[in-house]
This record gives C-alpha cells, structure tokens and sequence, in this order.
C-alpha cells in the first residue's frame, strides 16, 4: 500500500511538471492530489484499527425493578449498521420471559463501530419460583454500622410486598429504634425484586442489674454458723471483687479457721449472683453460746409451743453439748410426749453452734385419782402420807420415821415417772425436787453433758 502511495504521488508531480507554465492546469492537479492523500490516509487508518460495535442491553420489570443486563458486541464492518437479535445476540435473564402486554423492540440496529443502550421489560416466568427480597443494614445516628440481615418472600403478585419490621425482620440483639429518627420500618418491594433499606438503631438502656455474693460461714466441720449477702449496682465490662472487711464481715465471736487456705476477696462478673463459703472458728476466749430451738407440735403437725435452750459452756473440737429433757428444757404445761412415737428427747449440738428441734406432744387428759368412799383400802392420792383411819394395820408415822417415809414415797414417785412420759406439770416437781444438792447435781450434770 505504501508502494502504491508513493507511486500515485509520483504520478502527480509528474503531471504537474509536464503542465508548467500553465497557472490554471497547475491549480487542478494540487487539488488532485491532496484528496489522494487524504482518501488514502483514511484507508489506512480504517484498516490498520477494529472498531467494535456494542449494544449494553438492560432488563426491567414494568415497575421500573432492573432484574438483570447484558453486553452484544461485534467485531463485523460495514458501511450501515448491524442488528443485535435477541435470542442469537444477547438472552433475556434465567426466569424471566417478554413482559405480556408491552409493545417493544428485542431486534436492535447500530451503526457499525457504535456503542448504544437499550432496554427490555421482562417478567418473572409464570411458575418459576422468583423471590422479592430486602438488604437490611443496621446503623448507628454516627453511621456505625452494628448488624444486617436478609429478609425475602416467594409470594407472587402484580404489586409490592411489605417487609415489617417484628414480623419479617429483626432489630440486632441489644438495639432498638433511634429515638428521635424518623424512620420508614415497613418496607415495600415490587414482587420478584430485590432491594436495599437502613434502619437507624441505638442500644438498649438495659436496668441496672446488681452484682450479688451470698457468702456462707462454716466450721472445718461443716456446721454452718452464719451468713450475709453482698451487693453492689456498679457497672462494668469485667468482675467486681467483694472484699472480707469492706463489702462483707465474719460473723461476730469468729476469725477464719487457722490452717485453711481460702479466698476472702471474690470476683464476681458484673450483673452475675454467686455463692462462696468461709471456713471459720470461733474467737479464743470468747463467749459462744451452744443453742438449741425446741418446736413442740401434736402428731397432725400442728405447733402448741417453743422453747429455747443455750449454755455458755465450751469443749474441745468435736464435741457436743446434750441438751436434756427435764433439764434444759421442759415440755409446754399440759402436755406429755405423744405415746407411740420414737424420738430422741436428749439432743447433742456442737459447742458453739444454733440447732433445732422437734418433738411430738399430745395433751395430758389424765387426772390425779380421788378416794373412792366405797373402797377405803384405796390410798388418798392428794395426801398418800396420811394414814387411813380405817385402815389399821398401817403404822403411824412419827417424827423420828417421817423421812424415811418421805424418801420411800419419793423413790415411788422416781420410780413411777421413769415408766410414764413426763409432763410439764412433773418436771416443774422434778425441778423442785432438785434444788437440793443443786451444786454436786449440776457438777454431775456438765460433765454427762459433754460427748465426744
């Protein structure tokens, strides 16, 4: 091609020597000339570059949704233009068909080395399952963005589907609407579209919670002798510590227990509730009383009476205080223990430490017998010391026998009560009975008392 330019130009000048001295001639041939050049430049040009002709095809929905686009392009030239056809050049969207009813051009002419747009309205196709969905992204009023989620329908329809809040989506846990936004939560989508929404949000001011440890005190032996409850409302991201001597206190009389390792300060997680133990021993030289909470009921579980027993008196470890019967305690006045019920009337509790107790009473219906006129061989139970005018064989009683009866007549009345239950009424006489000697009694009594 080149040749063939350097030979028409060569043409040309020769011409244009040969018509010298001719001014008129000598004009034409430059003209000639100038065209060549141009004509043969443009050929080139076209030759050397391939210019692509391409049509940018977008699919819509009637309602304006885009569901989808393409690119037809070619490499072909000519003078006029050439016809993207659907169906050879480009395809309409997976599930969509030609939208019924609309009147439009799917065969489209460019000019060759032309770049066009065109759009095509579609429509999902009758039976394929098309979903409508919504993109929904959660932020903050500074534009945070805290969660998102998806919510999609497969219903069909010639209108929208509303997406609702509550019902087809969800705030982000800990979040609620922005106070003071105004804001759309019910979201419309054209059926067989998908589209996007933001929903501003804020943190939920949750109630403050307040952080609880209930701490136990124990023995070594396990007997538990007091408890507490420490809390606090602060507020944090880690654990609160409880303090022994800040935020809680021993029980008074006792120290913790000397050769246990223990934690004092608990970690607790903010808004949480624990548990903990404190292994405790009481105070050396301190007075810790031993108790003992009697509850008196009949056998229908009804309570007729109380009655609280305690001494001061202090053992070793391990050992007991026995609270006795007629000792320490007496039964309410007018009753006896419940015949046919086995239970312990002596109860041991650990030095130091609080119990409780039960026992089964029912009333005493029993009277003290009267003479029977018609019977005088019967004792006189309200004066059984008195002999029997009638009853000779008796002997009288002077002042030098009158103690030996009293103490025969008293180990009667022992040996009587050791076969029936006691009564109120019969410890109050045991009890009076017992002032006499009441130091070598007691000095007895506190060592039967200890138990190991």
């Amino acid at each position: 091609m080149k040749k063939r330019f350097v030979a028409k130009q060569v043409g040309v000048l020769s011409l244009t020597a040969v018509l010298a001295g001719m001014p008129a001639v000598n004009v034409l041939a430059e003209d000639v000339y100038a065209q060549k050049v141009e004509s043969l430049q443009k050929e080139m040009l076209e030759q050397a570059v391939a210019t692509e002709t391409k049509l940018n095809i977008t699919f819509e929905t009637v309602h304006g949704e885009k569901v989808g686009e393409t690119v037809a392009k070619t490499t072909a030239t000519g003078t006029g233009d050439w016809t993207f056809m659907l169906g050879t050049d480009y395809q309409l969207p997976e599930g969509y068909q030609l939208a019924t009813g609309v009147e439009q051009v799917t065969n489209v002419a460019v000019p060759f080395g032309a770049t066009a747009g065109h759009t095509v309205v579609v429509e999902p196709v009758a039976g394929a399952v098309t979903e409508t969905k919504l993109n929904i992204t959660f932020e903050t009023v500074h534009g945070e963005k805290v969660g998102e989620t998806v919510a999609k329908t497969t219903a069909t329809g010639t209108d929208d589907w509303t997406f609702m809040l509550g019902t087809d989506y969800q705030l982000p846990e800990g979040y609620q609407l922005a106070t003071g936004v105004e804001q759309v939560t019910n979201v419309a989508v054209p059926f067989g579209a998908t589209a996007g929404h933001t929903v501003v949000v804020e943190p939920v001011q949750e109630a403050v919670r307040p952080t609880v440890l209930t701490v136990a005190f124990e023995t070594v032996y396990g007997e538990k002798v007091g408890e507490t409850v420490a809390s606090t409302t602060a507020t944090g991201t880690g654990d609160w510590t409880f303090m022994l001597g800040t935020d809680y206190q021993l029980p008074e009389g006792y120290q913790l227990a000397t050769g246990v390792e223990q934690v004092t300060n608990v970690v607790v997680p903010f808004g949480a509730t624990a548990g903990h133990t404190v292994v405790v021993e009481p105070v050396a030289g301190e007075v810790v009383e031993t108790k003992l909470n009697v509850t008196f009921e009949t056998v229908d579980g009804e309570k007729v009476g109380e009655a609280e027993a305690k001494t001061t008196a202090t053992g070793a470890d391990g050992e007991a205080w026995t609270f006795m019967l007629g000792t320490d305690f007496n039964l309410p006045e007018g009753y006896k223990l419940a015949e046919g019920v086995e239970q312990v009337t002596n109860i041991q509790v650990p030095f130091g430490a609080t119990a409780g107790h039960t026992m089964i009473v029912e009333k005493n219906t029993e009277t003290p017998d009267k003479p029977d006129p018609e019977n005088p061989e019967k004792p006189d139970s309200e004066n059984p010391e008195k002999p029997n005018p009638e009853n000779p064989e008796k002997p009288n009683q002077d002042n030098t026998n009158k103690d030996d009866g009293k103490t025969q007549n008293t180990d009667k009345k022992t040996e009587n009560k050791a076969k029936t239950p006691k009564t109120g009424d019969d410890l109050q006489a045991a009890g009076t009975f017992s002032i006499l000697g009441a130091g070598a009694l007691a000095a007895i009594a506190a060592l039967l008392k200890k138990r190991k």
